[in-house]
């Protein structure tokens, strides 16, 4: 078992260090403190597949299996999303929001394909991992919501068919509709759906965020306050970017903590936050402009992960 471990744990890290979405790299990197064997799956597993620290020793091995598929599902699919234009990714999405309250996916071929090969490999036993599956998906269906169509009559394994392709479908809508955003230059909020789609937390040095930090005056006016010592350094401070100010921060950032410090005769500024999607709760949010099926996605933004974020610049 720990060799298969060890096996498939290095081909998840190599295979998906990275996962590009719309030209802007998403790290999937492991941190060294969880690469080591344990008794219970690592904390990344656990961020892809919710409740994966629940299951027993015996069926971390489908788990694992079933993780890095998932993620390069995910992938060659993202890929094909930044093919698209926005009336390309609504129809998607309608297509997708058909097939989640029908329990029918027919019309994604590819997600399909991908549902019908997880439950028909089988491991080194001979088992098909449905059992595994089974009680993911349960776990699962408890964390997000996600369900089978209610009257739809099934056999457990259509039953499991139906919870992975409509979790994995709805995943899908969310990048869908983080890459509308992203055409419509909320580059910063669409970076953090993708990463609460996988979740994964944010780190961030001098890049999409920093870009449009430094040209607002809260910024400028809050650097210069500690230039001049009327602000401490090495001390966290609470700021808020306003909706007028820049929406793209607004719908991202919002109320998050500034922290400079000194490093020679440079200064530096550190950003953290808790993206927790409150926002995307209003009617004033960009998507709703954007998603034609918005009103059915944020239903069912129990998919989404809330995730940490940290930008140095």
């Amino acid at each position: 078992m720990k060799s298969l471990f060890r096996k498939t744990l290095a081909v998840l890290l190599a295979a998906v260090t990275l996962l590009s979405l719309s030209g802007n790299a998403l790290a999937l990197g492991t941190p060294a403190a969880e690469r080591k064997e344990s008794a219970t799956p690592p904390a990344w597993l656990s961020a892809l597949l919710p409740g994966a620290e629940k299951n027993a020793e015996s069926v971390r091995a489908a788990l694992e299996a079933l993780a890095r598929d998932y993620v390069l599902f995910l992938q060659a699919e993202a890929l094909k999303l930044q093919t698209m234009k926005p009336e390309e990714l609504n129809a998607y999405l309608d297509t997708i929001r058909e097939s989640v309250s029908s329990g029918n996916f027919a019309k994604l071929e590819a997600l399909s394909e991908y549902v019908k090969r997880v439950l028909s490999e089988q491991d080194a036993d001979g088992k098909t991992g449905l059992d595994a599956l089974a009680e993911l998906l349960r776990r699962a269906r408890e964390a997000s919501g996600v369900s089978v169509p209610e009257g739809v009559e099934l056999s457990e394994k259509d039953r499991s068919a139906v919870l992975l392709s409509t979790w994995l479908g709805l995943k899908l809508a969310w990048l869908t509709a983080a890459q509308l955003a992203r055409l419509a230059g909320y580059t910063c909020s669409a970076a953090l759906v993708d990463y609460a789609v996988l979740g994964q937390n944010y780190v961030e040095l001098s890049g999409r965020f920093f870009r449009k930090i430094l040209k607002t005056k809260t910024y400028q006016n809050f650097l210069a306050e500690v230039k001049s010592g009327k602000r401490q350094l090495d001390r966290g401070y609470v700021l808020s970017h306003e909706l007028k100010e820049n929406q793209d921060l607004f719908f991202s950032l919002h109320s998050c903590t500034y922290t400079v410090s000194k490093v020679g005769l440079r200064y530096v500024t550190t950003v953290t936050d808790l993206f927790d999607f409150d926002l995307y709760q209003q009617n004033d949010n960009p998507f709703v402009s954007l998603v034609n099926s918005w009103g059915w996605l944020s239903a069912n933004i129990g998919v989404l992960r809330e995730i940490s974020v940290n930008i140095v610049f």
